[in-house]
């Protein structure tokens, strides 16, 4: 479909469903996702995992696309505001991945801080 009549359609079900209740199906749309995902670590292997999961995988990040796109448009997402972020997210994982090879080194960033601490 054209990215002119997913939005079209999109706007027709959000206007007849409302906002809440997108949110709330894009909400269960990205836990269906994460919940195929866990069972990746199940598997021995990934060749095994990806041939057992993959088709579920591949509905479910479907899923997740559409929603993200109802997202977009009830939060007024404009894609360079999209862009500007993702890109410091990825100057960070540059960031991380120059200074380790350990994987411990993404937390670095993302220590909790105590009430006080600037």
């Amino acid at each position: 479909m054209d990215a002119h009549k997913m939005i079209k359609l999109l706007t027709r079900a959000q206007d007849i469903y409302g906002y809440a209740n997108q949110v709330t199906v894009a909400t269960e749309e990205l836990c269906e996702l994460a919940q195929v995902l866990c069972k990746y670590p199940r598997y021995p292997d990934h060749q095994t995992a990806s041939g057992a999961i993959r088709p579920k995988v591949v509905e479910e990040i479907a899923d997740v696309i559409i929603c993200l796109q109802h997202l977009y448009l009830i939060f007024n997402i404009e894609s360079d505001e999209l862009d500007r972020v993702m890109d410091a997210k990825l100057e960070r994982l540059q960031r991380w991945l120059d200074a380790s090879d350990d994987f411990y080194q993404s937390t670095i960033d993302r220590e909790v801080k105590q009430l006080g601490d600037n």
